[in-house]
């Protein structure tokens, strides 16, 4: 009767769990890298809050800032289209 070796089987079982991580990783990057995630900062920009880019002047109320938000090197605020006070 041969003995049964359990620390080869530990071995594989960590390469297999590590191997997994592995290309979850390797996937999330190539996801980030294709732009994948550009759908993702179109949910940030201002009409997806809920407003219209103007220029600062012509906003009412508080304007919503943030980089970015109206474009890049944008002068305008995000004006909010309904008041909620």
């Amino acid at each position: 009767m041969v003995p049964s070796s359990k620390k080869g089987v530990e071995i594989g079982m960590n390469f297999l769990i590590i191997a997994v991580i592995g290309i979850l990783v390797l996937v999330v990057i190539i996801y980030l890298v294709s732009g994948g995630a550009s759908n993702f900062n179109e949910g940030t920009k201002c009409p997806s809050k809920g407003g219209k880019c103007v220029p600062s002047g012509d906003c009412k109320d508080k304007g919503i800032e943030g980089e970015d938000i109206c474009g890049k090197n944008s002068k305008d605020v995000c004006c909010p289209l309904l008041s909620t006070t």
